[in-house]
């Protein structure tokens, strides 16, 4: 039976009972049918006086019910024989609620009762609520319970502080008053010289409280409370001994051993990586931390319950659980996409769900005009709604709230509180009022159930919105056109140099790592961490050990940059271990080949820079109006209503994933520290790492092309000419002519290159002469040594001193020419290195005279160079793309076609989730408006790919005109934050199965261009090009079936 058919027979059965049900009042049998009903609403002043109980109360029908609102005083100071007798109570805890007197009320008069009290006391403790919601089968996040103090029980401590406290009456003003004697009178006592000798004689507290203290004479209002005391000692042992049956079951609680690690935790051996969540036991704790991961670039964020407008800090210095005597729970960090979601039941069958922005991102609380927090109604899906059920009969609360998380199409149930309300809502008042009477009279006067109140809806919100309008809004509408989904490829914004070491070796301790794979005779790559710390300390002892001068300069360089920063950050360094020879050796019984020499690549940098992180914000902020121009704030209110489907992929570069998040930290208007949006909206795993990472990929094609680009580079022959000679049917652009007509004679232009190099680099190494004063020797002292990463005091250039700011150019100058041979592929990264610095040290290279000369020459060559390496001709640059991003091609396919075929059950359930419920309240203009959008980023090899297959594949099939087509001519070179933007649209005015239904806007932008002189001010983006905006869906879609499945041959070039 799946969960649909089990609501229905629930819903059925629910009714059958209700007329069956007989009253466990003890005052059912002698009360007629007719008589008003007694509500008793026994809570803290602060809660029975709210606007939203009143709201609910006051529709309450005074023909059938009378409510009684037990005064706070009597509450906190009354004997329970003296309260007044209901028939139904309506009463839960709150700060400084006496729960265990409420409850030995209810045991004393035996009223019904709409939230059990009993098992309030369970929501105290967030280990029991866990434990019982596991043992009923409701989802929770995986989590660990941790006791570091097995002895301390919650509940325990909630009934023996409201024992404390109730045999401790509030004071008077008048013993208010005597108090403040007392303490002068103390202050007094203790400057007495002879105080001392009368304090060596105490040994209690109660000696030290006579010895300061007068004693009092009791007056009648004394002896009265002396009475009252009396009257709360019968209840306090009436409650403890009624709570007996929710103790825990487990007695023999121990220790639990935990041991912190760098990024993860191992909790009785089982290990929990960052990012995690740190909760403590205590729900009334409201003090949550969440552990981010040290690729994240780590810290903490702490949540706290809000204060003013603020629910939580980010510290990005702490990385340390707590170290007190608390226990604590936990739990795997779950993405979300931004929203908490809060359930809020009346009974069994009724759910209502509001999402709200997550306290996990930026703490900002986003408020109405009121000053209500902002929150929107959503639909649940079958399973959540089966929760709900569950939890009310789980904990017995009919009217409570729990917390969902909404992660990978799947629910979570995170925490269970008591009485909860709906705030500002008239709607949920009403039915809130409703089924109140109806469950009172079901229980004490079946007979007046219906001719009192007829059954409002309580499986409200089982249904499926459409996202369409009703015919009446559509007529009305002076503009049909609707967006529906938005897909952007984006490349990653500004970021530091790469740089490379590479070492051979066959040294046996980095020959180890491969002891750990299942396939020594493969690649291995390093990068957590914890990898990153063993190749450290394996590198130190290595440097203990060798003797060989080569090696040892290496092996220094290694260590110098795998220290840099005092921690690892492992999206910053990486390490590749690739065999060069391997024998056959036994491995567990089975024959492997095993690396005996390896090839050992250290890569570094390529970090976003700050400026690069400002870029992309301010990217995603134009893009956020890009999407509604007309509507200010159009996105950000689709977003916070929950009718906006949003998901954020990264490939595994740091750079790309914290691009990411400082999109959308300006698409979404959030502020702040970027680490919490990445951990929380960024998707980086293996999906993501498939579809936009180049792992290795190895293409034929751009081998073979590269040697053609080193031959016709170091060539003194005229560039056009070659290119004809090679490639007889190369069609380029009028661009690509006027660029390659450039090149009269290309190796002349590589000597230059390599002569601006070296002007740069001997004009640094005089500057540090002088600062320094020692000269620099240049065999082979580009490697970096620990003692370069000390000159702080030289600091010159950003994140680098001049040392290091020599190095890195003087190893460009070596790569780039050895032995009479220029290396072309150190082209990209010469530019990228003095695009670099003139962006950010352009104040420093004002000694270097020929900066000018030496940017626009690299420019012009990495123009030339880096588009062709994914492809002179037509048929080269597709068949390289489809091996590059066949696998991105097939997955915005299906975002697209997500809107025109969501036939499958995923599709379904994912629609369920992101469903925005309308209400009679709604101030919302189109609150079925909905918007789905996909974003991707990625490095330039994916760019490229991409653009290449929309420009030329099928014979510029996608290209609406010869105008569009020549302005995509345009485009040299995609620069940091280009962008592929695919809009869909939808007609509302047109029949479901006509073709026109959906229209397809495709855009791109070449990203952040520069020009000498370089402006940091620079817009964060060139015009988006609009390639087609009036393309069919089925259009693109047969587009894309074509270009992915077909083998990318002539044939295909001429359709």
């Amino acid at each position: 039976m799946d969960q649909d058919q089990e609501i229905k027979m629930k819903i059925r059965s629910h009714s059958v009972e209700r007329e069956k049900t007989e009253s466990q009042s003890q005052f059912t049998d002698e009360i007629e049918d007719d008589k008003i009903v007694i509500i008793g609403v026994c809570c803290m002043a602060k809660k029975s006086q709210s606007k939203e109980m009143q709201e609910i109360l006051n529709r309450i029908n005074p023909e059938f019910f009378k409510i009684e609102i037990f005064s706070e005083q009597m509450i906190l100071e009354d004997p329970i024989e003296s309260w007044p007798i209901v028939e139904t109570l309506i009463s839960f805890y709150s700060d400084g609620f006496p729960l265990n007197k409420a409850i030995a009320y209810v045991d004393l008069r035996k009223p019904f009762i709409i939230n059990d009290l009993k098992k309030q006391q369970l929501l105290w403790d967030r280990e029991r609520v866990y434990t019982l919601l596991k043992k009923n089968k409701v989802p929770v996040p995986k989590h660990y319970f941790v006791f570091k103090n097995p002895n301390k029980y919650i509940i325990d401590d909630y009934n023996r502080k409201e024992i404390e406290k109730k045999c401790k009456p509030r004071k008077n003003d008048q013993e208010i008053i005597e108090e403040e004697d007392n303490v002068d009178s103390v202050i007094s006592f203790l400057q007495n010289e002879d105080s001392s000798q009368h304090l060596k004689s105490v040994q209690t507290a109660k000696q030290l409280s006579e010895l300061l203290l007068p004693p009092r004479q009791d007056t009648m209002e004394d002896k009265n409370k002396n009475k009252m005391k009396q009257g709360m000692r019968s209840y306090d042992a009436r409650s403890l001994s009624a709570v007996i049956d929710i103790k825990k079951d487990n007695k023999d609680l121990q220790i639990t051993k935990i041991e912190e690690c760098d990024d993860y935790l191992l909790i009785n051996g089982q290990k929990l990586v960052k990012p995690f969540v740190e909760k403590p036991f205590d729900a009334e704790d409201h003090n949550i931390y969440i552990y981010y991961n040290s690729r994240d670039g780590g810290g903490c964020k702490k949540l706290f319950r809000k204060v003013g407008n603020q629910s939580s800090i980010f510290d990005p210095a702490q990385n340390s659980i707590r170290n007190d005597n608390e226990n604590y729970i936990y739990e795997v960090f779950l993405p979300t996409n931004g929203f908490d979601i809060k359930v809020y039941t009346v009974g069994e069958f009724y759910a209502h769900a509001e999402a709200r922005k997550s306290p996990v991102l930026d703490g900002k609380v986003v408020r109405s005009q009121n000053g209500k927090e902002m929150r929107y109604p959503v639909c649940l899906t079958m399973e959540e709604k089966m929760m709900a059920i569950k939890i009310v009969n789980i904990f017995g609360q009919n009217i409570c709230g729990f917390d969902l998380l909404r992660s990978n199409n799947k629910s979570y149930v995170c925490d269970v509180n008591g009485w909860s309300f709906v705030k500002g809502n008239a709607k949920y008042y009403q039915d809130c009022a409703t089924i109140l009477q109806n469950m009172i009279l079901a229980k004490l006067r079946p007979t007046l159930l219906q001719k009192q109140i007829s059954d409002i809806n309580l499986v409200k919100g089982f249904y499926k919105n459409s996202f369409r309008p009703s015919s009446k809004d559509i007529d009305s509408k002076e503009q049909n056109s609707e967006l529906r989904s938005v897909v952007a490829v984006f490349r990653h914004g500004d970021r530091t140099p790469k740089q490379k070491m590479k070492m051979r070796t066959s040294n046996v301790l980095f020959l180890s790592f491969f002891d750990e794979v299942v396939d020594p005779s493969k690649e291995i790559k390093l990068k957590h961490p914890k990898q990153l710390l063993k190749l450290l300390n394996l590198t130190r002892e290595c440097i203990a050990k060798t003797s060989c001068r080569d090696n040892i300069i290496k092996l220094l360089q290694m260590k110098s940059v795998l220290e840099l920063g005092g921690h690892f950050e492992g999206i910053n360094r990486k390490v590749q271990i690739k065999p060069l020879k391997t024998q056959k050796i036994d491995k567990n019984g089975s024959i492997v080949d095993f690396p005996v020499e390896v090839l050992l690549i250290l890569k570094w940098g390529g970090e976003l820079t700050q400026l690069g992180e400002e870029h992309a914000a301010r990217l995603g902020k134009i893009f956020r109006h890009d999407m509604y121009p007309t509507e200010k704030d159009g996105l950000l209110r689709l977003h916070s209503t929950y009718r906006h489907d949003l998901k954020t992929f990264s490939s595994d570069e740091g750079r790309c994933q914290y691009t990411a998040a400082a999109f959308l930290k300006g698409l979404l208007g959030y502020e702040g520290e970027v680490t919490p949006i990445l951990a929380t909206m960024v998707q980086k795993n293996e999906v993501a790492q498939d579809l936009l990472d180049c792992n290795n990929l190895e293409i034929e094609e751009e081998a073979e092309i590269k040697n053609i680009l080193q031959k016709m580079l170091t060539s003194d022959e005229d560039m056009l000419t070659q290119i004809y000679q090679h490639f007889p049917d190369c069609i380029m652009t009028s661009t690509q002519h006027d660029l390659i007509s450039k090149f009269k004679s290309p190796k002349s232009m590589l000597i230059q290159l390599h002569t601006y190099i070296k002007q740069l680099t001997k004009n640094i190494r005089q500057i540090q002469n002088k600062i320094i004063r020692h000269h620099i020797h240049l065999d082979k002292n580009y490697y970096i040594t620990p003692s370069d990463m000390e000159q702080g005091a030289q600091t010159m250039f950003e994140s680098e001193n001049l040392t290091l700011f020599f190095k890195r150019w003087y190893k460009l100058e070596y790569d780039f020419l050895q032995k009479d041979k220029f290396n072309i592929s150190k082209i990209p990264d010469i530019y990228d290195s003095v695009k670099y610095d003139m962006l950010h040290n352009q104040d420093k290279l004002q000694f270097y005279e020929n900066s000018k000369e030496f940017y626009c020459l690299a420019e012009l060559l990495s123009h030339f160079m880096v588009p062709f390496e994914y492809g002179i001709t037509t048929k080269q640059k597709l068949s390289i793309a489809k091996r590059v991003v066949g696998p991105l091609c097939n997955k915005i396919k299906q975002d697209l076609l997500w809107w025109n075929k969501p036939e499958s059950k995923n599709q379904q359930q994912e629609e369920d989730y992101w469903k925005f419920r309308q209400t009679d309240e709604s101030d919302l203009n189109s609150p079925w408006r909905h918007v789905r959008t996909r974003l991707y980023f990625t490095s330039a090899s994916h760019l490229y790919s991409l653009f290449n297959i929309l420009y030329y594949g099928l014979g510029h099939y996608l290209i609406e005109d010869e105008f569009k087509q020549k302005q995509l001519q345009q485009i040299l070179m995609l620069q940091y934050l280009s962008n592929i933007v695919i809009k869909l649209y939808e007609d509302l005015s047109s029949e479901k199965g006509d073709p026109n239904r959906f229209r397809i806007e495709l855009s791109v932008s070449d990203g952040i261009q520069m020009s000498f002189p370089i402006d940091k001010n620079m817009p964060s983006k060139s015009d988006n090009i609009h390639i087609n905006q009036s393309l069919r869906l089925d259009q693109l879609e047969d587009f894309l079936n074509q270009i992915i499945d077909c083998a990318f041959g002539d044939d295909v070039q001429s359709q």
